[in-house]
């Protein structure tokens, strides 16, 4: 599927961190100058336990109608510079890696995206310390650091992310199979929704992000591509400018939905659905400990911040699944790494 983007014209007062637009049907809630980019930011190859080259993993999501992608192999530093020829003024393939330790047994990954040298093992004696070194390492190599699905083999929890400082990123839907986004509330296990929304309300601040994870380069395979991606707001398509965006929260996620209007202001927030034929939709406004503020159903809706505490942000459910997940709005403050 392709999407068509628009600048969107200046003169408008928003929190930047949320605010999102898409086309031209209706004023956008963003500065002129700045564009949405899709892109996928966690992505294998033959490097590590991927089914395509480099090149042809790039060239999928260039034919795809991405705007960028970001190769993460395993423990290993995949050069994007022998891949100008495929990347275009429309299209660029970021430098990543996934790290991994196994502190007691238990499986902990981290993406570093738009890194600038490679990264070794780092190890870790539990699940906080192993993530702090990931992140530390990522870090010092120029990259954003994304902490991985936490339910992947039912890893670990959010009480052992809340220690970890420096984390701009947590994959809260992981598109591979395996990675029980949804939890498993008869043995306990939260939804990756849900420990983002304990994390959040403790005061951690940690985007979260929808992904591929991909392994196998076809659409429908349970780890096929095209299953979740980020929407990233920038004024240029270049890996910093991406980078910069996602290390600020200036984007949404999305497993289908897409977002036409946000527009976020002191006391109120109102949005639009770019609608799909067929689908009906629920639009989410979440507060701390992921209470239910608030309901509207259909494509669009306004909410009243005023008087609210913590943070909101939106979820919009589309009645075949799929949905948009808003970065979180902080209304007071709140832990900043």
């Amino acid at each position: 599927m392709h999407f068509s983007f628009n600048h969107c014209p200046a003169g408008l007062t928003v929190l930047a961190v949320a605010a999102v637009c898409l086309g031209a049907a209706f004023p956008c809630s963003c500065n002129a100058g700045e564009r949405w980019f899709r892109g996928n930011l966690h992505g294998h190859t033959t490097n590590s336990d991927g089914k395509l080259p480099p090149e042809e993993a790039a060239l999928w999501y260039r034919e795809h109608g991405y705007h960028f992608c970001v190769i993460t192999d395993h423990r290993r530093l995949t050069p994007v510079e022998p891949l100008a020829h495929v990347q275009t003024p429309e299209f660029i393939v970021l430098p990543g890696i996934e790290l991994d330790s196994k502190p007691g047994g238990k499986n902990v990954h981290t993406c570093g995206i738009n890194i600038r040298s490679e990264i070794g093992p780092q190890g870790g004696e539990t699940v906080p310390d192993a993530l702090q070194r990931q992140v530390d390492a990522i870090r010092a190599a120029g990259g954003v650091a994304m902490i991985n699905h936490p339910n992947w083999t039912r890893a670990f929890n959010a009480e052992e992310v809340l220690p970890v400082r420096g984390a701009a990123l947590l994959e809260i839907y992981n598109m591979s199979s395996g990675c029980e986004n949804e939890g498993d509330p008869a043995s306990g296990v939260r939804s990756t929704e849900q420990m983002w929304d304990w994390l959040l309300t403790r005061g951690m601040r940690i985007w979260g992000t929808a992904t591929d994870d991909v392994h196998t380069y076809v659409p429908g395979h349970p780890d096929g591509p095209g299953k979740g991606w980020v929407m990233v707001r920038a004024r240029e398509l270049t890996p910093q400018a991406i980078a910069s965006a996602l290390a600020r929260g200036d984007f949404y996620a999305s497993t289908g939905v897409e977002l036409q209007d946000l527009r976020v202001g002191r006391e109120s927030l109102a949005l639009k659905v770019r609608p799909a034929a067929g689908l009906r939709y629920r639009i989410e406004l979440r507060g701390p400990e992921g209470r239910l503020l608030e309901v509207a159903h259909g494509e669009a809706a306004r909410f009243d911040l005023s008087g609210r505490t913590g943070y909101v942000r939106v979820r919009v459910l589309a009645s075949d699944g799929s949905l948009a997940l808003v970065q979180p709005v902080f209304l007071d403050a709140g832990r900043q790494e």
